[in-house]
């Protein structure tokens, strides 16, 4: 929370409705997910305007060790798609495709054995490439419809405004 904090306190924010004039620069928004434009999470499929994973093998080297020992794995990334944002000005369609997530709250892991998400998890792992190696576990972080975010875009006349960063606030 503190480094949001310092981030947060250096940031130079804009209304939306400002973004429309400006010809080419980087700038922070204050605003809400509208649930207009959704996709489904790669492994709960919620619908979510950005969703970031990241995947850790558990037990060692060897799988001997109990779950709270793991090691990253490659199977780690971020999707994001086209969404809307909404300020008290207007609203502005982002192109989110190689945005970055930080502190994203709707966090939750998964594990290979979890009943309830195996079918999603096998589906996952073929999509991503990670392979079929068990005794894995997988955090999903979303941002939601409604969400209130702060995006860091670049904006340039004439285009889609491109997210770049994401913050939750």
């Amino acid at each position: 929370q503190v480094v949001s904090g310092i981030i947060t306190a250096k940031m130079s924010f804009k209304n939306i409705s400002e973004l429309s004039t400006t010809p080419k620069e980087q700038v922070f928004i204050k605003a809400t997910v509208l649930p207009t434009k959704t996709f489904l999470s790669p492994i709960t499929q919620t619908p979510c305007v950005y969703a970031s994973f990241q995947t850790f093998q558990r037990g060692g080297k060897f799988g001997k060790k109990p779950r709270g020992t793991s090691i990253s794995v490659a199977g780690s990334g971020g999707v994001g798609e086209e969404f809307v944002l909404q300020d008290e000005t207007g609203t502005i369609e982002l192109d989110a495709k190689k945005a970055i997530g930080f502190d994203i709250p709707h966090k939750q892991g998964y594990y290979d054995d979890d009943d309830e998400f195996k079918e999603q998890i096998t589906q996952f792992k073929v999509k991503y490439g990670l392979g079929t190696a068990e005794n894995r576990e997988y955090f999903e972080s979303l941002v939601l419809p409604n969400d209130k975010i702060i995006v860091l875009c670049k904006t340039a006349s004439g285009e889609k405004a491109k997210a770049m960063e994401i913050y939750y606030k």
